[in-house]
C-alpha cells in the first residue's frame, strides 16, 4: 500500500496533497530526525518534496535572497532525502524544466539525460546544483514541470498571469498543465519509476496562442502587445522538453493545444 506524505504547503503542494488525499507539511525548519518523525508518524513509504523558492513576484527575487535560495533549493532537500534513506522512503523531488539554453535554430526538445547549462538565474542554478546531487540517487525520482498551468486562478498559474500582462513574448514553450502532472506522478508512483522525468504536455505554443484560444472559448476580448524577447529585458530561458519517455513508460500525454483548450473551458477566475 502506498502512503505518502508532501513537504510543501505551496501552489503545487496543496494541489498534490488534494489530488492524492494525503498530508502536507508547510514550510519550515527542517532536521532530518523531524522528517523521520514525520514519515514513522504518518506510515508514509513515499514523501514528495515540493519545498521550493521561486521569488514571490517572479525568479529575480531570488537574486536578492540568495541564502534562502539556497537553502530551500538545495539543502532542504538533501535534508528530505537522507531522512528516507534511513527510513527507507521513496523520495520524489520537484526539479524544473527551466535549467537549459535553447536553440531554436535546431528546435530539439532536450530529453532527461542532457546535462543542464543555463546558470544565468540563481534560480536556475539552484535547481541544477540539486538536481545534479540527486538524480543517481536510489529510490528517488525527479520530476520537471515547465511553466505550470492550471484551470483553477492562482499567482503562479501561467494563464492567471497572462490575462493581467500588457505585454507578452511570442516564443513557443513547453508547458505543464497541472491537472495531467497530478495524474502523471500518480501514474509514476504506481509504476515506482526513478530517474529523471520531464512532465509537461506535448508539443509548445506561444502566449499569444494561449490567448487566442481564451478569446476564442470565452469570447471575449483581450488587450495586449506582443514584444520582443529583448525588450522584455529580464532573464528567462525559453526551451522545450521532450515528452518520449514519460509516453514510453505508459503515460498518455495530452497535445499541449489540447490541454489548454481544457484548461480554458474549465477556468473560473474571469
Amino acid at each position: 500500500m502506498i502512503n505518502v506524505i508532501i513537504y510543501g504547503n505551496g501552489f503545487i503542494g496543496n494541489r498534490l496533497s488534494n489530488y492524492l488525499n494525503c498530508p502536507v507539511i508547510e514550510n519550515k525548519k527542517l532536521t532530518v530526525q523531524d522528517v523521520i518523525n514525520d514519515i514513522k508518524n504518518t506510515k508514509s513509504n513515499v514523501l514528495i518534496n515540493c519545498i521550493g523558492k521561486t521569488g514571490v513576484e517572479n525568479v529575480d527575487e531570488c537574486e536578492n535572497n540568495i541564502d534562502q535560495t539556497l537553502e530551500s533549493n538545495c539543502l532542504v532537500p538533501l535534508v528530505l532525502y537522507e531522512a528516507c534513506i534511513r527510513t527507507k522512503t521513496k523520495f520524489i523531488h520537484f526539479s524544473t524544466g527551466c535549467i537549459y539554453n535553447y536553440d531554436y535554430s535546431i528546435d530539439k526538445p532536450f530529453v532527461e539525460e542532457v546535462i543542464p547549462d543555463f546558470y544565468e538565474l540563481f534560480y536556475s542554478r539552484t535547481k541544477i546544483y540539486s538536481e545534479m546531487s540527486l538524480k543517481h540517487a536510489p529510490n528517488t525520482l525527479l520530476i520537471r514541470p515547465r511553466i505550470p498551468i492550471d484551470y483553477i486562478p492562482h499567482s503562479r498559474n501561467l494563464l492567471t498571469k497572462l490575462l493581467t500582462f500588457k505585454n507578452i513574448i511570442n516564443i513557443k514553450n513547453s508547458i505543464t498543465y497541472i491537472p495531467h502532472m497530478l495524474d502523471a506522478i500518480k501514474h509514476l508512483i504506481d509504476i515506482e519509476a526513478t530517474g529523471i522525468y520531464n512532465v509537461v504536455s506535448q508539443g509548445g505554443i506561444t502566449y499569444p496562442e494561449i490567448l487566442d484560444i481564451y478569446q476564442q472559448r470565452k469570447n471575449v476580448k483581450i488587450d495586449y502587445n506582443i514584444i520582443s524577447f529583448e525588450q522584455l529585458k529580464m532573464v528567462r530561458t525559453n526551451l522545450l522538453l521532450s515528452t518520449n519517455k514519460l509516453y514510453s513508460s505508459g503515460f498518455q500525454i495530452k497535445n499541449v493545444y489540447d490541454a489548454v483548450e481544457e484548461c480554458i473551458d474549465k477556468y473560473k477566475g474571469d
